[in-house]
């Protein structure tokens, strides 16, 4: 004879079950249908080109009073240089350049010179390459085939017989001109996103019954010759990524991929 509370207990047990075992069946399936889905759509591959930043960025005050007790650190700790050691001599041989006096001299230099400044007069304009010298940027552009009014990455389709690789290649060198100079992180693309594409824009892009596409996107480091046939586009930095990318997916990828070094 089993308890009537342990049966009470079964029961319970199995009808948590059943719930879990149709809840899991009907994810699994709509999981499914989803990636059938996913596979009928086209594919597009998109290029994430990035800008490194020209200049050290600034450090705040707990990271300069750090640095201060590094170096004051490695100055107790270090031995004497040669030129240390020279201003411990005393000499008394006229007309002959001490250590002192060279040290004198350099420092006189130095409170000539004045560094350039770490801010262009091209800080607001978007198309500029010289602005936000501390900061990543990334190129947007207006490509009237996914949307007129929303900026996205550099994008082509892929063609019969092409690799990933050399589509993005050539998508490289239609938005930012043939003499573009730049590095491809891999061979393989660093992320993938499916994505729905309105109405309008299907019709521009031939996708059929197709409700969106499967987009390839593969990283690249800018260097120089950068010479963009569409007169549409920016150079943004990741905070200006929601202002520019209206899709919340491509603005999470493309922010995870502008990480800092």
């Amino acid at each position: 004879m089993v308890p009537a509370n342990s049966m009470k207990q079964l029961r319970l047990c199995n009808g948590f079950l059943c719930r879990y075992i149709r809840t899991a069946h009907s994810k699994t399936s709509n999981s499914q249908q989803n990636s059938a889905r996913y596979t009928d759509w086209p594919i597009r591959v998109s290029v994430l080109l990035t800008r490194f930043p020209r200049i050290t960025s600034d450090v705040s005050d707990l990271h300069g009073k750090f640095q201060q007790l590094r170096d004051q650190l490695e100055v107790k700790k270090s031995k004497l240089s040669n030129h240390e050691i020279d201003l411990q001599k005393k000499s008394s041989t006229k007309n002959i350049v001490t250590a002192k006096d060279f040290e004198i001299a350099q420092q006189q230099k130095y409170d000539l010179f004045t560094p350039a400044s770490r801010f262009t007069d091209e800080e607001n304009e978007q198309k500029s390459l010289n602005k936000k010298l501390c900061q990543k940027l990334v190129l947007v552009i207006k490509d009237p085939s996914i949307s007129e009014r929303h900026y996205n990455l550099p994008s082509t389709s892929l063609q019969e017989g092409e690799s990933l690789r050399i589509a993005a290649e050539r998508c490289l060198l239609q938005n930012c001109g043939t003499s573009i100079r730049a590095k491809f992180w891999s061979n393989a693309p660093s992320a993938v996103m499916c994505r729905t594409i309105s109405k309008f824009s299907r019709q521009k892009l031939d996708l059929g019954d197709a409700q969106g596409v499967n987009d390839f996107i593969f990283l690249v480091n800018y260097d120089s010759h950068f010479a963009s046939s569409n007169e549409d586009f920016a150079w943004i930095t990741k905070e200006e990524l929601s202002i520019y990318l209206r899709s919340r997916k491509l603005r999470a990828i493309v922010s995870d991929l502008m990480y800092e070094f």
